[in-house]
């Protein structure tokens, strides 16, 4: 019988003047002295073997066979479920732990019983099994067990299912020049999110937005970015993403102001700069240059002008490009000077002793000087035509 049963033990016997005696375990059971034994609301102390003693007018006593009488433990349950959290993907467990009788278990979730299958298992049991959990297996839980003595159900449990971090925006590598803005920003979801940015694999504080920003940005912020994505499940980086910071564009070293030469002669113009990405472009008179007949090195740090002709002259500049602008040299004049050329030659003359004479010439070109010379001897003063 179940703790608080009733049950009734009955004796049927003949003769004459019959009169009863109950015992329990050997003992008379005082006033029980009727045929009938009623039980009423058993527990464990009438656990045991009853008997009848049966006399009569005509003899006796005569001792009934023993009826025992096993008290079955009422079924209660001990130790109640807990709530559950987990991530997507883990492996979740219910338990309880009851006591009673020929134990049967049967699992619920949001009330309606669960059947063994794919990842759930233990439905049956003390121990729910749900593998590889995911959203739609958040729910309240609870189990009912059943026994020879009675059904009790447990407190009702909560599965949550915390969302696994996923990163679906990365920070992307680019390249900046000092005192430009910069901002690398991560997206990301899951539960219960926080954010801290690395540099060069070492926290950066107080980097803890989803988004960074460098502003303004110097040569000193050039390094290897990453933010770490931290909440309820496992920790995620992101990609790492290369700042560049570009060296500032600057011009070191300027053409002479001014360069004078001679019709045949060559002409070298250089420059020097800094910075990242540099590229050169010649020009004259504010027009680009191309490398073609005398001229060549239109594109380098030097321009190389060979032969030179009266229509090289101008004002030669260059602009020299990098990843952070562009700049133009000091201007440079190139004069060119036309080559003297004798038009009239002096001629041999004959005099006598103590005569004259005059010798003359005429000659083309710039600031012409003159000296006149006597086998092959200058001839002191004689510097006029």
């Amino acid at each position: 019988v179940c703790p608080g049963d009733n049950i009734l033990f009955t004796i049927e016997s003949t003769g004459v003047g019959l009169s009863y005696q109950w015992q329990k375990d050997g003992v008379p059971i005082p006033g029980e002295i009727n045929p009938n034994l009623p039980l009423n609301n058993i527990d464990a102390s009438y656990a045991g073997t009853y008997s009848c003693i049966v006399s009569s007018s005509c003899g006796g006593p005569l001792t009934s066979n023993g009826a025992v009488l096993t008290l079955l433990p009422q079924t209660i349950i001990n130790t109640q479920p807990a709530n559950q959290t987990g991530c997507e993907g883990n492996n979740i467990n219910f338990t309880l732990a009851a006591t009673g009788s020929n134990l049967n278990y049967q699992w619920k979730k949001g009330g309606i019983p669960m059947s063994d299958g794919g990842r759930i298992s233990g439905v049956n049991t003390n121990n729910l099994l749900i593998t590889g959990v995911i959203s739609t297996d958040v729910a309240a839980y609870k189990c009912t067990v059943s026994g020879d003595c009675g059904d009790e159900t447990s407190i009702p449990v909560v599965l949550t299912v915390n969302q696994n971090i996923l990163i679906t925006g990365q920070p992307v590598s680019t390249s900046v020049c000092p005192d430009d803005t910069i901002s690398f920003g991560v997206t990301a979801t899951g539960t219960s999110l926080t954010y801290q940015w690395q540099k060069n694999g070492a926290p950066m504080l107080p980097e803890t937005n989803s988004s960074l920003i460098i502003e303004p940005v110097t040569l000193a912020d050039a390094g290897i970015y990453q933010c770490v994505v931290t909440g309820a499940c496992p920790t995620r980086y992101s990609t790492a993403a290369v700042l560049t910071v570009n060296e500032p564009l600057a011009i070191t070293s300027n053409p002479l102001a001014e360069k004078e030469k001679c019709v045949g002669e060559d002409v070298t113009y250089a420059v020097s700069a800094t910075g990242t990405g540099l590229s050169y472009q010649w020009r004259k008179d504010g027009t680009d240059m191309a490398d073609g007949g005398n001229i060549s090195g239109t594109s380098l740090t030097t321009l190389i002008i060979t032969g030179l002709v009266s229509g090289d002259e101008g004002i030669y500049t260059c602009i020299v490009s990098g990843s952070c602008g562009s700049t133009g040299s000091l201007p440079s004049k190139l004069v060119v000077d036309e080559t003297p050329v004798i038009t009239t030659q002096p001629s041999d003359k004959t005099v006598c002793k103590g005569g004259n004479t005059s010798f003359s010439i005429n000659a083309t070109g710039p600031n012409l000087n003159y000296q006149w010379q006597k086998a092959g001897i200058d001839m002191p003063g004689e510097t006029n035509t």
